[in-house]
């Protein structure tokens, strides 16, 4: 699966909320499946660092030159473990993660089924 992309040429990838930098990006799992981390700000950011164990990584939050180093250490991070075990270990803090779910899996979450949401398949 590549990751997704905006319509048009690529951007140039040098900014945290496009993809550039490793606040905020898709990450593969063990077995194939993805999860989010949009954690720009640094509270986020160092919720996020203490649940992957990578707490020093917070000092370089913005040291573009070490973000190719940083996105390393998250994809061989999640790369631990299966989307699924991920993410009860972010549940309940605020780390802006989320895992992605495939069409069939997201009615069934948790998220959408609390607030009653449901998706209706529409017929042609």
């Amino acid at each position: 699966m590549n990751r997704p992309r905006r319509p048009g040429p690529a951007p140039p990838l040098n900014h945290a909320g496009d993809f550039g930098g490793p606040l905020y990006d898709v990450h593969e799992c063990v077995g194939g499946k993805w999860v989010t981390l949009g954690a720009v700000e640094k509270k986020f950011y160092a919720q996020a660092l203490r649940v992957l164990d990578l707490d020093a990584l917070l000092e370089d939050q913005w040291n573009r030159a070490r973000w190719p180093d940083t996105r390393a250490q998250l994809a061989a991070t999640f790369k631990t473990r299966t989307r699924d075990e991920w993410s009860p270990l972010f549940e309940g803090t605020e780390s802006c993660f989320a895992p992605v779910l495939t069409l069939d899996e997201a009615p069934q979450h948790p998220h959408l089924r609390g607030r009653g949401m449901r998706i209706r398949p529409q017929r042609y």
